[in-house]
Parts: structure tokens; sequence; C-alpha cells
């Protein structure tokens, strides 16, 4: 529910802003992005430790039936990129909230489905489904990057 105050969720809690989208929205997902997200076309490629490069480009944020797609194509021998899909904000005064996601998680195995927070451009937290683990909707991964392992930074360390 919405008031001239801000926003009241479902316990009575006002928060003085909002960022609602509905992506299933009459008008289509496209148009629920507006002002508050940014389709991420990222012309440099992420190079890291990965096999390929994760390049994100704008052709990988669509509607799909009747919500927001947003997918990655699969890697293939010899290829150096992998296109993706990504939506952010570029608000960075967004320091507490309460963040929900209603989704549905693709069932084709190796997909890592998530949701991303960041601090820093070294700093993020993750919650993730695996959709190879055979309860993927049941088992939720909550992930601190960069994580350490006995003392060691590890980007990969599930928390």
């Amino acid at each position: 529910a919405s008031c001239a105050c801000g926003y009241i969720d479902d316990q009575g809690h006002v928060w003085r802003e909002a960022i609602t989208s509905d992506f299933t929205q009459s008008a289509g997902a496209i148009a629920a992005l507006g002002n508050d997200w940014i389709i991420a076309t990222d012309n440099e490629p992420q190079s890291g430790t990965a096999t390929a490069n994760i390049q994100y480009v704008s052709q990988n944020v669509m509607q799909y039936n009747d919500a927001l797609g947003i997918q990655a194509s699969a890697y293939t021998s010899g290829s150096s990129n992998v296109d993706c899909g990504e939506i952010f904000t570029e608000r960075s005064d967004i320091l507490y909230g309460s963040f929900r996601m209603r989704a549905v998680v693709p069932t084709v195995p190796g997909v890592v489905f998530g949701f991303f927070s960041y601090k820093s451009d070294t700093q993020e937290q993750d919650i993730e489904f695996l959709s190879s683990d055979s309860d993927y909707y049941q088992h939720v991964y909550y992930t601190d990057q960069p994580g350490t392992v006995n003392g060691v930074v590890d980007a990969n360390a599930h928390k």
C-alpha cells in the first residue's frame, strides 16, 4: 500500500521510499523498468578467473510470457564471451530496506538464479538458487563476496 509518507508494508511498517516494480503489468515487463531500473549494456567483457568473459547485452532482458525474462547464453567451447542479461539501479543511497521478489527459477540444469546486492565493486551479498539441486525450490544459498575459507579470500565461498 502507498501513502503520502512512503510505503506501508503488510506488517504496518512505514518506509519513506520504495522501488516497486510489477513486471506483470498490462503495459508489459519492459515498460515496468521505468526510471528505477537500467538494463545493463556492458560492451567491455568482465574478465576474471572464469573460463569465459561475461558480457551484458540488452537483448537478454526481454518480455517473457507475462513477465520479465533475463537470460544468459550457454557457454560453448571456443567462445570468449557468455552473453548475459542484467537490470540494476544506480542509486547509491539505499542503506537499508526490505527486498522482496517473486520469480520462477528455471529448471534447466546448470542455472544459477540469483538476487544480488552490492556495497561496492568488491563487496556483494547474493541470494542464489541452483537449478542442478533436486530441491532447488527449497534450497537457498546466501553468499558474501568475497568470502573466506580458512582465512583465505575465496570469491566462491558460500556461507
